[in-house]
C-alpha cells in the first residue's frame, strides 16, 4: 500500500511489512491505496544475505526458477506479495 508521498518520491509497504522507496512513474493515489511495484531488471541485485549493507530497498524472496539465456540469467522469485 502507498504509505507516503513526498518531493523525494514515494514509500510503499508490502504485505509482510517491508518498506520500499522509489519514484512514481505516473499519478499516485492517496496514502493507504493499493499500488503496483515494478523493478527495473538492470537495477536489481540478488543477494544471499538478507541484511547486506548498502542496499536500502530489500525485498525478501525465494528463487523458484533460474533460466540461463546465454550471457544473461532470468530469475523467478516468490515474495510475500506473490
Amino acid at each position: 500500500k502507498l504509505a507516503q508521498i513526498s518531493a523525494e518520491g514515494v514509500r510503499v509497504v508490502m504485505p509482510d511489512g517491508t518498506s520500499l522507496s522509489g519514484r512514481p512513474i505516473g499519478p499516485m493515489g492517496e496514502p493507504g491505496s493499493a499500488v503496483d511495484v515494478m523493478v527495473r531488471p538492470e537495477k536489481l541485485d540478488v543477494l544471499e544475505q538478507p541484511d547486506a549493507a548498502g542496499h536500502e530497498n530489500r525485498l525478501p524472496g525465494t528463487i523458484e526458477m533460474v533460466n540461463f539465456l546465454g550471457s544473461q540469467q532470468e530469475y523467478e522469485v516468490r515474495t510475500s506479495g506473490g
